[in-house]
């Protein structure tokens, strides 16, 4: 998933069952109201890109071009 998620612009990516990297991170989030806003941010650029129904469609008569 790398396209979508991008470490400290719209995720929190840690190592596995390390708990309190979670916490960290997370009580980061939301103490800072600055990172929550550039996440959010570039979450919805990313969907724009990725996800929105114009691009699905353009992927779909792309792929169906191919075939």
């Amino acid at each position: 998933i790398p396209e979508v998620a991008i470490e400290n612009s719209n995720a929190l990516l840690f190592e596995s069952e390390n708990e309190m990297e979670l916490v960290n991170d997370i009580s980061d989030l939301i103490n800072n109201l600055d990172k929550r806003q550039l996440f959010a941010q570039s979450s919805k650029k990313i969907y724009s890109e990725y996800f929105s129904i114009q691009t699905n469609v353009a992927n779909l008569i792309e792929y169906y071009d191919i075939v």
